[in-house]
């Protein structure tokens, strides 16, 4: 049976449907090209989605650090390089994630094989960075090309999850509108649910989100979710992880040959291991300290450790890098579970009446 993992969500909507529109409340926080799915199977929603990515739920004895999982990870792809005879191809913008991925290939010893792809933004971000450490010691292909990637050529490698291991860019929003400290304050219903509201959700529909991730939390029971920073972060972590795989597949160029074999082989992001996962499950206190400059503050740390450019550890913040690959491309409805694009779909096809919105 096809279920779906992602969806535009615009194409979901049916007001008159209750538990369709309790549902796509959340979707004044979040935008309408991301889908939420439980990774921890407990919270169903109204239409079929399929979980690709479940949870991982043994922690017990894990002590990696940050910087070894990034230098492991980096010996595995170029490993799994050499094992394939296909070259690797870096996403890279110049920010915080794609600059992490870099240093990472870098400090496993070995360039071999390995392309960058950037564009004249991607050097604006991070000139020095550019300079110094790839402009004449990287094969570059224009970032332009992204979409045309998976195309079975290379392994392209781009540097998402690391948002969903740290945070999440909702973060910001509360700083502006609160200040920091709100994101230290307990997670209670009440803390939760006015920053719902303050982005236009109901009073209503606030207290049933609240109530359904709140419960979620605790019957998953993997991470103790103790102030307001947790919860965004735990809704990042758990709800779009799939969509953020995806995302990129829904606009590739040729959806023929795309399955989860040939993923596997030719689609890596960088940060998705069980490894990474289990560290950000573990490390509640090293994503973020005590303003949005240090949000993601061990990656920088990582960064700063090889660079010791002082400048961008002080002043280097999250910034959107995909927008303009996206905007080549038009996006289907939705991807199925075959990942495969629906280019206009039925939402009674996947409607679920047996949901936790009822």
């Amino acid at each position: 049976m096809t279920q779906l993992l992602l969806c535009r969500n615009d194409k979901l909507e049916d007001v008159s449907k209750p538990d369709v529109t309790k549902w796509y409340e959340i979707y004044k926080l979040i935008n309408l090209n991301v889908s939420l799915i439980d990774r921890c199977d407990i919270i169903q929603n109204p239409y079929d989605f399929k979980n690709d990515f479940p949870m991982p739920t043994n922690l017990l004895n894990f002590n990696k650090n940050y910087q070894q999982i990034c230098i492991e990870r980096a010996e595995q792809l170029v490993s799994h390089s050499r094992n394939t005879g296909k070259p690797i191809v870096i996403l890279y913008s110049g920010g915080i994630d794609s600059t992490t991925v870099v240093i990472s290939f870098i400090l496993a010893n070995n360039k071999d094989n390995i392309f960058v792809a950037l564009n004249t933004q991607s050097i604006r971000e991070n000139p020095k960075f550019y300079y110094e450490n790839i402009r004449g010691k990287f094969r570059l292909v224009p970032s332009e090309q992204t979409l045309d990637l998976l195309d079975g050529s290379c392994i392209m490698i781009g540097g998402e999850f690391n948002d969903q291991l740290f945070g999440s860019d909702i973060y910001k929003k509360i700083i502006d509108l609160y200040g920091f400290d709100y994101l230290m304050r307990p997670c209670n219903e009440k803390n939760i649910t006015d920053f719902f509201i303050s982005v236009g959700m109901s009073v209503y529909n606030a207290k049933i989100w609240f109530d359904l991730i709140n419960k979620q939390i605790k019957l998953s029971n993997l991470c103790e979710i103790e102030c307001v920073k947790d919860f965004f972060w735990w809704l990042n972590f758990c709800f779009k992880w799939q969509s953020v795989y995806c995302r990129i597949i829904a606009r590739s160029a040729d959806s023929k040959i795309i399955n989860k074999k040939f993923l596997d082989t030719h689609y890596h992001q960088f940060f998705m291991t069980e490894d990474f996962q289990k560290w950000s499950m573990l490390n509640p206190d090293k994503k973020i300290i005590d303003s949005w400059f240090n949000y993601k503050i061990t990656a920088k740390q990582f960064i700063f450790e090889y660079t010791r450019d002082q400048e961008y550890f002080n002043t280097k913040v999250k910034m959107p890098s995909l927008q303009m690959i996206f905007r080549q491309r038009e996006v289907p409805d939705a991807l199925d579970s075959n990942y495969q694009p629906i280019w206009t779909i039925d939402k009674n096809n996947f409607y679920i009446s047996e949901n936790s919105f009822i």
